[in-house]
């Protein structure tokens, strides 16, 4: 059963990253595999990834910490996870830098690695829900002066692109309607403007934030 999370495996063992395949999607994941830094830096950046497990100890012996690196410039929601042979005090503390969630050493038992996991993607949506907020009260603040000039009370949809003119009226029903067929589902949010609440998020769910 597909569950929608993406996570991606980067390991130079073959032998690894098929089992970590085949135990990944047993559990309803959808998987990504890369075979060292470079090839995950790739993925990384063709991909929206909701979790990595990395292995830091490849060919070359940095390829591990600079994909870290580069997947906490790149993507702030993606949760990083490392799977090692060879652990040391120096690669944990230099992992825990780029926001590293945990540091497995191998062999990792299957019961381990599913409860790292799932715990990890719990973060993964926290953070969405973290950087979702922030993008509302974003695009918000772009037109909140014009909006708040001549219309304070009235509905307002507005899409996650702040550079798309919102849609502003009295009737909630119609404002959703015109949203959903200018935005699309889940590319907007709806809420009164000069309060602070947003009423509705996406394909008209109700939510109070």
């Amino acid at each position: 059963m597909i569950n929608g999370n993406r996570i991606l495996v980067v390991d130079d063992e073959e032998k690894t990253r098929k089992h970590l395949n085949k135990f990944l999607t047993q559990r309803g994941y959808t998987v990504g595999l890369a075979k060292d830094g470079r090839s995950g830096l790739k993925e990384i950046k063709k991909t929206r990834y909701d979790l990595a497990l990395v292995d830091i100890v490849m060919e070359d012996e940095r390829a591990g910490l600079d994909l870290l690196q580069e997947i906490n410039k790149l993507s702030s929601t993606t949760v990083p996870i490392v799977i090692t042979g060879y652990g040391s005090i120096e690669s944990y503390e230099e992992a825990k830098k780029n926001r590293v969630y945990d540091y497995l050493i191998k062999p990792i038992k299957g019961e381990q690695l599913n409860e790292v996991v799932e715990r990890g993607l719990e973060l993964h949506r926290e953070l969405e829900v973290k950087m979702k907020k922030e993008k509302r009260d974003e695009v918000y603040a772009v037109h909140k002066e014009k909006l708040e000039e001549k219309d304070v009370g009235k509905f307002v949809a507005l899409s996650y692109n702040e550079k798309e003119e919102p849609i502003v009226g009295e009737d909630e029903a119609e404002v959703i309607e015109k949203a959903l067929e200018k935005f699309g589902k889940g590319g907007f949010f709806l809420r009164r403007i000069g309060y602070e609440t947003i009423i509705r998020i996406g394909g008209g769910y109700e939510h109070k934030i």
